[in-house]
């Protein structure tokens, strides 16, 4: 059976997560916290993030070449355009995503939450500030230029990309930000149905059983 290491509210790991529950593929979670690695996870990920992913005795580790590899392992279901343009524009928006937007929206979860959990230590509202005020809004403008009025980036069918474009913005959820509808209405709204999907609304009620025990 596939095993992913790492914790459920990471942003990469529930990546990896939905990428597997859209293929219907069983796989095993182990719990594994960033900055917190046991000692031998340096054999799975040797730069110590999460998530990292057996499948038999090959591993790997990168959430976006764990879903390549997925993609490619088991095609049946597909988490990716084909078409070669869309393609490409689908691996730019997870690039971009798990760069940019990770350093940000996530950047708020780790100064309101993750430096609390692990390392005991109060936000730096002030970066939190200048994130939200400064560094986000020109990445907003960006994003809503890139979403659609209706359904997901490359039509009806949830895939990786949308996935990718919105898992951060779940982790600054998680810390008391919101994306300002009256901004951002086609994101905020292309968030909220990305949430509304089947699998990932059942992936967020496990987490928010995990935020609750380790709160």
């Amino acid at each position: 059976m596939i095993k992913v290491h790492g914790v459920c509210p990471s942003p990469f790991v529930r990546k990896v997560l939905t990428c597997l529950e859209l293929k219907g593929l069983d796989y095993e979670r182990l719990d594994v916290m960033p900055m917190a690695t046991p000692e031998d996870y340096i054999k799975l990920s040797p730069l110590l993030k999460v998530p990292a992913l057996e499948d038999g005795d090959f591993s790997l580790c990168d959430s976006s070449v764990i879903c390549e590899y997925l993609q490619d392992q088991y095609p049946e279901t597909a988490t990716a355009p084909t078409d070669p343009q869309q393609k490409a524009k689908a691996r730019w928006l997870e690039e971009y995503a798990d760069s940019k937007l990770a350093e940000l929206a996530s950047g708020l979860f780790f100064e309101r939450v993750l430096k609390r959990l692990i390392k005991k230590q109060d936000a730096d509202e002030q970066r939190v500030k200048r994130i939200i005020d400064e560094l986000l809004p020109p990445q907003l403008d960006y994003v809503e230029s890139q979403v659609p009025e209706n359904g997901y980036l490359f039509g009806e069918k949830l895939m990786l990309a949308d996935i990718a474009l919105t898992t951060h913005f779940i982790n600054a959820e998680y810390a008391g930000y919101t994306v300002d509808a009256d901004k951002w209405p086609k994101f905020s709204a292309f968030i909220a149905r990305v949430k509304a999907h089947p699998i990932v609304s059942q992936r967020l009620a496990e987490e928010a059983e995990f935020m609750q025990a380790i709160a």
